[in-house]
């Protein structure tokens, strides 16, 4: 709660813009990206065409615990289950700034740097970006994004809808109670 106030009485402080491209600039950025193209004829392009892609991005978790026992009983049965199929990243660093969980977000979202002060999600919640859900969009994919939390918390809402992903279920979204809930906290 204290880091809201912080960051809000910093915020107002700031004169945050948004920045325009020059269009005099284009033809030489054009120019360059087509000069500089990746190749993308190696073994895993296109890997995933036609199937169901599922990301799952676990905030404070360590590599550690999966596939792991605990007196005999696995400590992530659904992780490991879920690994066999996958592809899993071990050595990830996170490159995020003020934001945390909402900078990393907006760097899965956009292959962009969050800012190197304030949160992006709020700074920069005007701006147009061009992120994976709607590129998967226009390759004829449906994105769904899932928290637990409200829809206003770090301006979520608005981001998810900018990022252009077609449903967002929040915490209203579920039926949640002690039955079926263990440490939520």
């Amino acid at each position: 709660y204290n880091f809201h106030i912080y960051d809000g009485l910093i915020q107002s402080k700031q004169s945050a813009q948004r920045a325009l491209a020059d269009s005099n600039s284009l033809t030489e950025i054009e120019n360059y990206v087509n000069a500089n193209r990746t190749d993308t004829n190696h073994n895993l392009a296109g890997i995933a065409k036609g199937r169901n892609v599922i990301l799952v991005s676990l905030e404070s978790t360590q590599s550690f615990v999966v596939n792991q026992k605990l007196n005999g009983k696995e400590i992530t049965p659904y992780l490991n289950d879920l690994i066999k199929k996958s592809y899993s990243f071990e050595n990830f660093y996170h490159q995020t700034g003020q934001g945390k969980t909402a900078d990393s977000e907006f760097i899965v979202d956009n292959s962009l740097y969050p800012l190197g002060r304030g949160a992006v999600f709020f700074t920069n919640a005007g701006n147009e970006y061009t992120a994976m859900p709607e590129i998967l969009k226009n390759h004829g994919y449906y994105s769904s994004i899932f928290h637990a939390n409200n829809k206003s918390f770090w301006n979520r809402d608005i981001m998810y809808d900018t990022f252009k992903y077609d449903k967002f279920y929040d915490i209203n979204s579920y039926d949640v109670n002690e039955e079926n809930s263990v440490g939520w906290g």
